[in-house]
């Protein structure tokens, strides 16, 4: 077995652990190779409805403005 397969195993043991409903994660387009692996061996699809979003080094910084005592 592969360290993927290895990794995704535990990934699947811990999520079962507390009952998680989906698990999401990210892969670059352009890695077909990961992709095929996602879809042929554990059965993993496109998400259609959603679309990612990043926040770098700024803009985590940048959420420090925002605070639980300011929101209504």
């Amino acid at each position: 077995m592969g360290i993927a397969k290895a990794l995704f195993g535990e990934l699947g043991r811990v999520a079962e652990e507390r009952e998680c409903g989906r698990m999401d994660w990210a892969v670059l387009k352009r890695n077909q190779p990961s992709i095929n692996f996602y879809e042929k061996a554990l059965g993993a699809f496109g998400m259609k409805e959603w679309e990612g979003r990043s926040l770098e080094t700024k803009g985590i910084k940048g959420l420090r403005r925002f605070r639980v005592s300011d929101a209504t």
